[in-house]
């Protein structure tokens, strides 16, 4: 373990950016559980003398996806994280800090160039088929990301060039680039491990994703898109069998719903907690709840498709300065949270300091004569949130905020698919989105601006500017001096809102609403849930 803290790359608590809302979705969960589900009766800490040993969990929306390497499938631990960290494993894990800690790896060496990265791998490790895991499917796990969804695996394994198998408990990793932040990208979904013969068995991405295997604590059992996902435990993990014995994940959008389930004992945990619900709830209640700074930063993203958007630029100004941020933070996160100036969120040890970079105040006046000086011809403007979520609340109070300097705005409630298929094809004049930075340092709002990025990035979608922002980004992604990435990432962001590419809003709050004879339970600041550590008392 020396070697591997010697060689370990510094990485970088943040507290910042890309996805995910907070509360969408359907079902309920008084129907009898398929075989596998968790029993939704009663959440007592014991049944009779013997502890419970099921669990119902409540998410806003239907993950995006159950298998993160298939080519449709696009990347967002806030909705998905609940899935694929109970089902797969990756070679390094954040842990409570964010930073990546040894997990299906022991340990790691660097060469001196930063370029090749070699991995020692557990002995004791099996795909829930019986299959052992080696350096084989490790690569494999590799290969398939870049081939099969190269936009997020680009981005999420940025500088990965190639692996090599060495034997069967050690791999190496061949970087195109200096990657600084290379471990925090293998905790990522790109960075799951899947097995290679079973891959080949089923016929590729689509036959994994119909029944996906993993080296997780749970196995998968069965899936009702929109109503619910059923796990079991996995009885031979690694890191020893969980107390939980069968799980349910239980779509279910309508926040009164989540918690009326919560408190009925239908449901034992809300993850992505409406933060108002929490903050309601009495001492008496059977459900406590736990909050974090959040990784998580809420921002407006704008449908670069849409030519009176993208080429006018006193539109865009005008809205961003329109936006009084506080009054979201009051009517959103309840005077929590943190406003954010750029769309990274500061304070952190390794983010741009405050001072360094441009501000735009909010400033109604201004807001008025960019728009006098736009071509803004009095057409509503649409703005695509998810059913249900916070950003639907952030939508409302600016809607009437632009209303004040003459910008007509209608907000578009929709299901998961409806908003990402807006957002992936920016077609929506605006969307307004959680985001989660979980791998890089401080730099993911270069994320799709990387050095590996040219054959998959779609310039007519987004900035005009995409080439400056991809330059800056090539350079923060090898620099390694602290001091320079971080006036680097000063200059980028200021150069971003000065052109008002995306309008940051806030940086949020993680909060999670359980059962108080759950154990272990505890809010991620980037919203890590791992039903192995809970317990029934």
């Amino acid at each position: 373990m020396n070697k591997m803290r010697f060689h370990k790359v510094l990485s970088l608590v943040l507290v910042l950016v890309l996805a995910g809302s907070i509360l969408a979705g359907c079902g309920s969960s008084n129907s009898t559980p398929a075989s596998g589900a968790a029993s939704t009766s009663g959440s007592q800490g014991t049944q009779g003398s013997q502890a419970k040993d099921s669990l119902n969990v409540v998410t806003y929306a239907d993950p995006i996806g159950v298998f993160p390497l298939h080519v449709d499938y696009s990347a967002d631990k806030t909705r998905d994280g609940v899935f694929f960290q109970q089902v797969y494993d990756t070679l390094f894990r954040l842990d409570a800090e964010g930073n990546p800690e040894p997990w299906l790896a022991t340990e790691y060496e660097v060469s001196e160039d930063g370029l090749e990265w070699t991995f020692t791998l557990r002995d004791d490790v099996y795909f829930h088929n019986g299959e052992k895991m080696t350096a084989e499917d490790v690569v494999f796990s590799w290969e398939t990301a870049l081939a099969e969804n190269p936009t997020a695996a680009t981005s999420m394994l940025n500088g990965l060039a190639a692996g090599e198998v060495i034997d069967d408990t050690h791999v190496k990793a061949t970087l195109s680039h200096v990657s600084p932040a290379f471990l925090n990208m293998l905790c990522t979904q790109m960075g799951v491990i899947i097995n290679k013969a079973y891959y080949e068995e089923v016929g590729g991405a689509e036959g994994y994703a119909a029944h996906p295997v993993g080296t997780g604590a749970y196995k998968f059992v069965s899936r009702t898109s929109g109503e619910k996902i059923v796990l079991e435990a996995n009885e031979d993990y690694w890191a020893g069998a969980p107390a939980i014995k069968n799980v349910q994940i239980s779509i279910i959008g309508n926040i009164s719903t989540q918690f009326l389930s919560l408190e009925s004992g239908d449901a034992d945990v809300v993850i992505n907690a409406d933060l108002s619900s929490c903050t309601k709830l009495q001492e008496n209640s059977p459900v406590t709840w736990d909050s974090t700074g959040s990784a998580t930063r809420t921002l407006i993203s704008f449908g670069w498709t849409k030519d009176y958007i993208r080429d006018d630029l006193n539109l865009r100004m005008a809205i961003q300065s329109a936006i009084r941020k506080e009054d979201l933070l009051a009517g959103v996160l309840f005077g929590q949270g943190k406003i954010l100036d750029i769309d990274v969120v500061t304070g952190f040890p390794t983010s741009p300091d405050e001072g360094t970079y441009t501000v735009i105040p909010y400033d109604q006046e201004a807001a008025k004569e960019y728009l006098a000086k736009s071509n803004y011809d009095g057409r509503e403007l649409e703005i695509y949130v998810i059913t249900g979520s916070t950003c639907e609340k952030a939508a409302q109070i600016i809607q009437g905020q632009l209303a004040e300097v003459g910008i007509k705005v209608a907000v578009v409630p929709c299901d998961n698919a409806t908003f990402s298929s807006a957002q992936r094809n920016a077609s929506a004049d605006m969307n307004i989105s959680d985001n989660t930075n979980v791998w890089f340092d401080f730099c993911n709002p270069g994320a799709s601006y990387n050095p590996d990025m040219e054959t998959t990035f779609k310039h007519e979608e987004y900035f005009k500017d995409v080439d400056i922002i991809k330059d800056y980004y090539a350079k923060i992604a090898i620099e390694q001096d602290p001091a320079a990435r971080k006036q680097l990432m000063a200059d980028l962001m200021s150069f971003g809102v000065e052109n008002a590419y995306q309008i940051p809003l806030y940086a949020s709050v993680n909060a999670i609403a359980y059962n108080k004879n759950l154990q272990g339970v505890a809010a991620s600041p980037v919203s890590d849930f791992y039903i192995h550590k809970l317990s029934w008392s």
